[in-house]
């Protein structure tokens, strides 16, 4: 069963601008992990929305000990950015 993710980070513009190489680089790196159906980012200007669907809990277990997704943890505690992660359901 899919896992679906809607996640959003909110911060400062500033701080949002700062994070965008690291963000750029989670992107890419999560869309090659085995398990990895969709991973989109999209940019607001005090924002960042994510997108996410894994084939299973195992694969996002495995995602969410991987460099590049610690790495925005970091970035994360760094900005002090609010965040908010909900898991989802299709609806059909």
């Amino acid at each position: 069963m899919s896992v679906y993710i809607i996640a959003s980070l909110t911060a400062d513009p500033k701080a949002i601008k700062s994070i965008e190489p690291v963000l750029k680089e989670l992107i890419n790196k999560s869309r090659l992990e085995n398990g990895c159906v969709r991973y989109d980012a999209f940019l607001g200007e005090k924002s960042v929305t994510f997108v996410e669907e894994w084939t299973s809990v195992d694969a996002l277990n495995q995602h969410e000990k991987t460099i590049h997704f610690q790495a925005l943890v970091l970035e994360i505690e760094k900005n002090n950015m609010g965040i908010e992660v909900n898991f989802v359901q299709s609806l059909m």
